[in-house]
This record gives C-alpha cells, structure tokens and sequence, in this order.
C-alpha cells in the first residue's frame, strides 16, 4: 500500500532532508509535495487529501496546531516534526 503524504515546514532544507530520507528509506511512502507555511499547507491538503502529513509545529505566522484547527475533521495521519522539544507533549495529546 503506497501512501500519500505532504511535508509542511518552514524551512526548506529540513523540508528538503526529511524528503530525502522518506524516498531512501520508505519505499511505501509517496511525497506529492513540500509547502512551507500553514495557508499553503491547508489549501494543498484540501486539494490533494493526502493519507499522511510531515507537520513542523513552529512555523513563522501560524504553527502545525493552527493548521489543524481549520480542519473540522482531521482524515489523515499526522508526524509532527519539530526541533523543539517542549511541544512534544502537546503533539502527543492534539490528535
């Protein structure tokens, strides 16, 4: 089973190198494309309704947890990727 997912976050080169390591290392895993805010990443899930989304948290204008709250239902899986540790817990407990 492929699964489509989409990668949100920031900064280009970390976007750049979690792409990278998904495509060498899961084969199962089909990256339609990499956005580097929360409009853009909204607007591209609405469009593409990928299975799996790679969700920075802290992103200049709006963070990973405002994105999801424009979503009534959220019908995919997350992975939220961050650098910074204290959001973790409120990761584990969002979805």
């Amino acid at each position: 089973m492929i699964l489509n997912a989409i990668i949100v976050d920031d900064e280009h080169k970390a976007a750049k190198s979690l792409q990278n390591i998904i495509i060498k290392n899961f084969k199962e895993v089909n990256i339609l494309d990499i956005v580097h805010d929360v409009e853009g990443a909204e607007i591209l899930i609405r469009k593409l309704n990928p299975d799996l989304v790679f969700l920075d948290i802290v992103m200049p204008e709006e963070s990973g947890f405002e994105l999801l709250k424009k979503f009534k239902s959220i019908d995919f899986e997350i992975i939220f990727v961050t650098s910074h540790d204290e959001y973790a817990l409120n990761a584990i407990k969002c979805c």
